[in-house]
């Protein structure tokens, strides 16, 4: 005699099956939509704390040219400074203002006298020479009418072949117009603030003018070359629209933000590599105004290990639930095979009964 199933076990056995199989999918695509969503979120957390970096770079940086330019005011009252010729006097008080600001990237001091067309210079521990002076729009510097009360004007960054400079002037008193002008090299002011900065365990600082130069870089060669073109000549094949876009439309209209590009550099690493950027305007003057914009870039590499280490926790615990699942599922197969065989087994028995007693 063939054994039959009953319906109810049959339609039990497809019911946990079914609804077996749709938890497993259901695990399986809400897994592989929270590692992506992981992922960003990890990433934005990271762009934020690079944010934050790029904020304080800035804020310290404006914090030292306003340094600078209380010292270039409090130079400018002094007494000794009212002769037209320097005395030593003068000299001395422009020593102790040099042992302050040096370290601040001021290297020279200078008197520009307008009239005579002289300029005293000055440099720390050695007197002062004097020669004629170049053309003050040379200097890039507003004109003497603009410079209102105590106002410091400063400079566009001048390219040259030695250094990156700057210099701030502000007007002397007196009958003959001069400007006491504070002659800074932009490497030696920027590298305390930016060279020791590190995203993450490789990640690090640059920094643009407003006409997209580089002022700062680890790649000495890219210092005071344009950022559009520097980049493109030394990584062609690589995409860069994103950060392009990023640096025109963000950074030299004084945005703050964050993002991500690729590049094709990273501290010697050469080829495509995905970077996250966060960006800040750096305020340098008023007079005219101005500004700057720091960046802090890290690869996305960066996040991976600590992406890794949340999939893996992830991972783990949809796998429980899983294995919860499954050893659900059996154990109700298990219980209704049983039960189903303890039924056929006492159905047969009934069956032999009622035979044996018709006969």
């Amino acid at each position: 005699m063939r054994k039959t199933y009953p319906r109810t076990r049959k339609r039990v056995v497809i019911a946990v099956a079914v609804t077996s199989l749709a938890f497993l999918a259901a695990g399986g695509i809400l897994g592989f939509w929270s590692a992506r969503e992981l992922k960003d979120v990890v990433a934005d957390q990271f762009n934020e704390e690079q944010l934050t970096m790029a904020r304080n770079v800035a804020r310290l940086i404006e914090r030292e040219l306003r340094f600078l330019e209380r010292e270039i005011l409090m130079l400018q009252k002094d007494e000794a400074l009212k002769a037209l010729e320097p005395t030593e006097k003068c000299n001395r008080i422009i020593q102790k203002t040099l042992s302050r600001v040096i370290e601040s990237g001021v290297w020279k001091i200078e008197i520009l006298n307008l009239s005579s067309r002289q300029t005293y210079i000055f440099t720390p521990y050695r007197h002062w020479r004097s020669k004629e002076a170049m053309d003050t729009g040379s200097l890039d510097l507003p004109p003497l009418k603009d410079f209102k009360g105590e106002t410091v004007g400063v400079s566009k960054p001048r390219i040259r072949p030695s250094a990156i400079t700057l210099i701030m002037a502000s007007p002397l008193p007196g009958e003959s117009p001069r400007l006491l002008l504070f002659n800074m090299n932009i490497s030696w002011f920027l590298s305390p603030f930016l060279k020791d900065i590190r995203s993450g365990k490789t990640g690090y600082a640059w920094l643009i003018d407003e006409k997209g130069r580089f002022l700062f870089h680890p790649r000495v060669d890219f210092l005071g070359r344009d950022a559009f073109k520097i980049r493109e000549k030394a990584y062609p094949g690589i995409p860069l629209g994103i950060i392009d876009f990023i640096q025109k439309e963000r950074m030299l209209k004084g945005k703050e933000g964050t993002g991500w590009y690729f590049s094709g550099w990273h501290r010697g690493i050469t080829g495509k590599i995905k970077k996250l950027i966060a960006y800040c305007p750096v305020a340098i003057s008023k007079n005219p105004s101005q500004f700057w914009s720091v960046a802090v870039v890290a690869p996305i590499s960066e996040i991976q290990g600590a992406v890794h280490k949340a999939y893996l926790r992830q991972f783990l615990l949809q796998g429980l639930v899983i294995l919860a699942i499954l050893a659900g599922a059996a154990a109700l197969l298990y219980f209704e095979l049983r039960w189903s065989r303890i039924l056929e087994r006492e159905v047969e028995n009934r069956t032999k009964t009622l035979r044996k007693s018709e006969e």
